[in-house]
């Protein structure tokens, strides 16, 4: 199968019964993918739509989580591939159905209110070999890159960094869990989305059926119930789904 071998890994039929789902394409399947996230929030999110789409949807392949660079392997495959967790790139923006936002956060640049007097970086700290480091540097920032989240976050406590450039919704979140961080929302480099996107072979029955579903999601809050944390629901672009 092409998607197999796009995905250069064995991948396991998906049990659905199709009986009790409308026919998706000519072979009543449809292969549902996420996007690999370094945020573990994130990650989190995009579990909750995947599986409440295999619920209602006749998916034929279920994977884990995969690499952007090899999701974008298979949805250029001549076969029905959807995909929960791209970013919409002018590169890739013709090549693809965006069939709707599912994650809205922000790259922002936080100033330390803990800063030591023997300072031993007056750069702010962003991981290494991450979209971050990429958003940060073209934006002009003066950062330093550090490996690991935690080693940053670490430093920031102890006063050894001004600042850090990271994701809204993992700040967000180590604010409320860490008394000892204090961080000030300086700027915002970027808004990002991640999108629920579709390959070219997904018809517009399938895409709209796709809304629907997470639509109607939102509405009764069966969706929602799926959070592994109610707060997860303010990241999520209801706005621009309705």
């Amino acid at each position: 199968m092409l998607l197999t071998a796009a995905l250069s890994q064995p991948i396991h039929a998906q049990t659905a019964d199709p009986a009790s789902q409308p026919a998706i394409g000519d072979d009543g399947t449809l292969s549902l993918l996420a996007v690999e996230s370094g945020v573990a929030e994130i990650g989190r999110l995009q579990t909750v739509f995947t599986d409440y789409l295999k619920e209602r949807l006749p998916v034929a392949i279920d994977t884990p989580s995969l690499p952007a660079g090899r999701v974008h392997v298979a949805m250029r495959q001549p076969l029905q591939v959807c995909a929960v967790g791209l970013i919409r790139l002018p590169q890739v923006e013709a090549a693809y159905h965006w069939v709707m936002p599912i994650i809205h956060s922000r790259i922002v640049r936080y100033g330390s209110e803990t800063i030591s007097s023997t300072l031993t970086d007056g750069r702010y700290g962003v991981m290494l070999g991450t979209t971050l480091e990429q958003y940060a540097r073209h934006a002009g920032e003066d950062v330093i890159a550090i490996a690991e989240r935690e080693s940053i976050f670490e430093m920031l406590k102890r006063g050894r960094l001004r600042g850090v450039i990271d994701v809204d919704i993992v700040v967000d979140f180590r604010l409320e869990a860490d008394p000892d961080l204090a961080l000030t929302e300086e700027a915002v480099l970027a808004k990002v989305y991640g999108w629920l996107a579709c390959s070219k072979a997904v018809q517009a029955p399938t895409r709209d059926r796709i809304v629907a579903i997470v639509r109607n999601g939102l509405h009764d809050g069966s969706l929602y119930e799926r959070l592994p944390n109610p707060e997860i629901r303010r990241y999520i672009p209801v706005h621009l789904i309705d």
